[in-house]
């Protein structure tokens, strides 16, 4: 929120700077329209101001409720496809069934085949 400090910088100053105004218009009444114009201007600043800090803050506010919410919502949807995914594992593994073994003629003699 680095510009909402610059916006409350730009308040105090120029709230100072006011008093400054005020003062000088009481010390030079002949400047005085001069100086009611820099602090109406001053506080027209000084309102814009106030009014973007509020904005930060709203929006500010709901940046962080749409985080929570996001945050939520994707472990509900974490702990669903969990959930899920403990449904669709079977409970008892079926057994792999045993390769078939290859009959293997016995009656052929040894001696008929290099013979």
């Amino acid at each position: 929120m680095n510009n909402k400090s610059n916006y409350t910088r730009v308040v105090e100053i120029l709230k100072a700077d006011n008093k400054t105004l005020e003062r000088a218009m009481q010390l030079s009444p002949e400047d005085a329209n001069e100086f009611q114009e820099a602090l109406d201007y001053n506080n027209a600043v000084i309102k814009a101001s106030q009014s973007i800090i509020k904005a930060i803050d709203i929006v500010g506010e709901a940046d962080k409720k749409a985080a929570a919410n996001d945050k939520q919502a994707s472990g509900k949807k974490r702990a669903a496809e969990l959930k899920e995914k403990a449904n669709n594992t079977p409970k008892d593994p079926t057994p792999a069934p045993e390769p078939a073994k290859a009959e293997v003629n016995t009656d052929i003699d040894i001696n008929e085949l290099f013979g």
